[in-house]
This record gives C-alpha cells, sequence and structure tokens, in this order.
C-alpha cells in the first residue's frame, strides 16, 4: 500500500489519515509525493521517510536555479525520483537520485519502473 503526498506536505494513507511529511526544511512542499510505507503491517504514521517520488510543476514564476536547487535538496532528502512538469514548454524535467536530470518532449514517454512499474505516459498528456 502506498499513501499520498499533498502540497500541504501531509500524507494521507489509503485509510485516509494525515500525516506530516517534512520533506525540506525552508521550502514549499512538492505538489505531488508517493510514499512507500515498509513491508508487513501498514503502520499508523509515515515518520520521516521521505517518498520515492515527488511531481512539482512549474510556477511561471519559477526560475530554473531555484527549481535546480529543490530538487536537488529532495534527492538529499532520499527522494528517488523528482518529475518536474513545465506548462511553458510541455516538456517534463526527470531527476533520478542516481542520474542527472533530463528533459523530455512532448511525445517522448515518461517511465519510472522502479518505482511505478508498467506506468508509460506521454508527456504532452500531461498538459491536455
Amino acid at each position: 500500500m502506498r499513501g499520498i503526498c499533498d502540497n500541504a506536505g501531509a500524507t494521507r494513507n489509503p485509510r485516509g489519515d494525515r500525516h506530516v511529511q517534512r520533506i525540506r526544511r525552508n521550502t514549499d512542499a512538492p505538489d505531488r509525493g508517493r510514499v512507500r510505507p515498509p513491508r508487513g503491517p501498514l503502520p499508523n504514521d509515515y515518520g520521516d521517510e521521505p517518498p520515492e517520488l515527488v511531481v512539482e510543476v512549474r510556477s511561471p514564476s519559477d526560475r530554473w536555479p531555484k527549481i535546480l536547487a529543490r530538487v536537488a535538496e529532495y534527492h538529499d532528502a532520499g527522494v528517488l525520483a523528482v518529475v518536474v512538469l513545465d506548462d511553458d514548454s510541455r516538456t517534463a524535467l526527470l531527476s533520478m537520485a542516481d542520474q542527472g536530470p533530463r528533459r523530455l518532449d512532448p511525445d517522448d514517454e515518461l517511465t519510472i519502473p522502479e518505482i511505478l512499474p508498467g506506468f508509460a505516459v506521454a508527456v504532452g498528456r500531461f498538459f491536455e
């Protein structure tokens, strides 16, 4: 079972409970995140575990140096993958903790098999 981290910085598990998820020290919470609890019985809370996946949507006022600093901070906190969606260019930036970031164009397929096995979507679909 997995939980979803909303942009208020809290995690909701499948039971609907809300738990604080501290990802970044002095910045906003991600637009979306995905947390995998430990194997075994569902825990009562998620503690300080970071999400495996964070999805950010670039605001028109966001500048790339600040975004890339946030991506690095997510990885430093233990996040495995960060996706930044950019509506202006209709592209996505995919950054994996063990690789450098790469730009995906609208016709490119976003896949993250380590976290979302079987998931594949053309980047352009996010902007429809």
